[in-house]
């Protein structure tokens, strides 16, 4: 008598054949999928830009043409990552929401509260209103606009805000917004390493015209960003 025996279920090769086709495929789409989340969080950082170019421009209209100033709150030194109370408030009517002072993927990096008697750190680089630094900085370098129109600066040559890629070969920390692999931007101790050499792939600036482009890394130069030394603190953009 042939008695057959349904079989209910998969044997261990058909299990293991199914895993690893859902294992190619993962490692297949997770790339893709990493692509696709940090193109949607580049246009949202250029969103924010052009939101807070336009705050400039309101500032600007309101002060007879002048850019917010780019002091600290003891108004003896400027450094591009910092910003004062006073000027934050005023940007703060405009836009509203602190998150927009900082690149999608460098939120989480964020202090809660400034500093005493120095300011607020942002998640962005503010590049006008930099009367020290214009003191101290190269004219070839690079020169902070001041006034809306001034003479001399013009839109693709002036910029006002731009993603972090930022470094102290001094006290030995790198930032960077959008690296090359990976999620999300970091601030590290890692011996004061250049943007380029932590991968970074580059960054969003706004300019006083109020235009935000995408500049790879390869595209960027090196500046001063800091009142007090020209190698204490560089950035790129």
């Amino acid at each position: 008598m042939n008695t057959k025996r349904n079989r209910i279920g998969f044997t261990l090769v058909e299990l293991l054949v199914v895993i690893g086709i859902i294992a190619v495929l993962v490692g297949i789409l997770l790339p893709t999928l990493a692509k696709v989340r940090e193109s949607a969080r580049r246009a949202d950082c250029a969103s924010r830009l052009r939101q807070l170019a336009a705050a400039v421009h309101l500032y600007a209209n309101e002060n007879k043409g002048k850019i917010p100033p780019g002091y600290r709150d003891n108004n003896t030194e400027e450094h591009t990552i910092w910003m004062s109370q006073e000027v934050l408030d005023s940007f703060l009517k405009k836009v509203q929401v602190y998150k927009m002072f900082a690149c999608p993927n460098l939120e989480d990096t964020q202090p809660n509260k400034p500093l005493s008697n120095i300011g607020w750190v942002l998640g962005y680089s503010y590049l006008g209103g930099h009367e020290l630094l214009r003191k101290v900085v190269d004219p070839a370098d690079w020169k902070s606009p001041l006034k809306m129109g001034e003479k001399g600066l013009y839109s693709q040559t002036a910029p006002l805000f731009c993603d972090f890629n930022d470094w102290s070969p001094t006290d030995k920390w790198t930032a960077i917004a959008h690296p090359r692999h990976g999620a999300g931007g970091f601030y590290e101790v890692v011996a004061g390493q250049t943007p380029v050499d932590r991968g970074s792939a580059g960054g969003n600036v706004a300019y006083v015209d109020g235009s935000v482009v995408w500049k790879n890394i390869g595209d960027m130069t090196d500046h001063q960003t800091y009142s007090g030394s020209k190698t204490k603190y560089r950035g790129m953009w």
